[in-house]
């Protein structure tokens, strides 16, 4: 709690704690299964307070998920803490990575990343080595939240931690092993984005229909260059821009319509020929 408060104090926005708490040499002050409930423990409870005020905290989640304790510990129960567990190279778990839920119900830990062989400075030496250990899936998922967090400033932790975890591979179905699964960042990237469509490899579309104020950011997903005409037309089909571009040959090209910013609100129907495909999407100007 004091560690949090220095940080905060020097307008920290990314924290990574790779500690939990449960047994003590005073067992008095030992933790149950029961009090696991985010609200007891006092790292928790401090870890909610710092949450409330903008800070953005990674824990790990435990390693005891083959041992006799099998749970998450403290601080990784409290709701303002991201929590992670550890897979291997191949995404599967691995088997010290501690197991929630929250006594309560809630599901925990919350995402997963590399804490099996993960790539670690060397100790005692110049160069890298490989552990293993939540203490290290923990601050790899931290890394990306702080690239996340200085994409999106102006975002609240709340939005950060929830887009992480809906970017996650079990998102559709979160178990008490891995949570929410390992995040894809570029899906929590676009989800933050005011407003965003991907086309894939295979010309299919995603895009989230919110209304759109400022700009459009289209991302196309390919590994040859290809020709994108982009046409935006009015409710009564009157088209008001049209663009011709040249994708370059990288994985995924970003595209960003600005001038949609100058648009009266309304209802608009974007029309995209990508290569042979034509794809026509409704756009909602706020």
């Amino acid at each position: 709690m004091a560690a949090l408060e220095w940080a905060d104090s020097f307008g920290v926005d990314v924290v990574n704690s790779s500690l939990g708490y449960t047994g003590f040499n005073d067992t008095t002050m030992s933790y149950t299964y029961a009090q696991l409930d985010g609200q007891t423990a006092l790292c928790s409870r401090g870890a909610n307070v710092g949450a409330s005020k903008g800070l953005l905290i990674v824990n790990s989640a435990g390693n005891e998920g083959s041992g006799p304790w099998h749970y998450i510990g403290t601080p990784a129960d409290a709701p303002g803490v991201l929590a992670v567990a550890a897979v291997r190279p191949n995404g599967k778990r691995a088997s010290f990575s501690s197991w929630g839920p929250t006594p309560d119900g809630r599901t925990k830990p919350d995402v997963a990343a590399q804490g099996r062989f993960t790539v670690v400075p060397a100790i005692g030496k110049y160069g890298v080595s490989r552990t293993n250990g939540t203490s290290f899936s923990s601050p790899v998922m931290a890394g990306m939240v702080a690239a996340l967090r200085g994409a999106f400033p102006e975002a609240s932790s709340i939005q950060l931690k929830e887009a992480i975890r809906q970017s996650g591979h079990l998102a559709n179905a979160p178990d008490s092993s891995l949570g929410y699964g390992i995040p894809n960042f570029f899906f929590a990237y676009i989800s933050l984005l005011e407003g965003s469509m991907i086309i894939d490899q295979n010309d299919q579309v995603y895009y989230t229909p919110i209304p759109i104020e400022k700009q459009l950011h289209l991302f196309i997903e390919r590994h040859l260059g290809v020709t994108v005409e982009l046409s935006v037309y009015t409710a009564q089909m009157q088209r008001c821009h049209h663009e011709v571009l040249e994708v370059k040959r990288q994985p995924i090209e970003e595209i960003r319509l600005e001038d949609i910013a100058n648009y009266a609100s309304g209802i608009y129907f974007l029309e995209l020929k990508v290569g042979a495909s034509t794809h026509w999407l409704k756009l909602v100007k706020a």
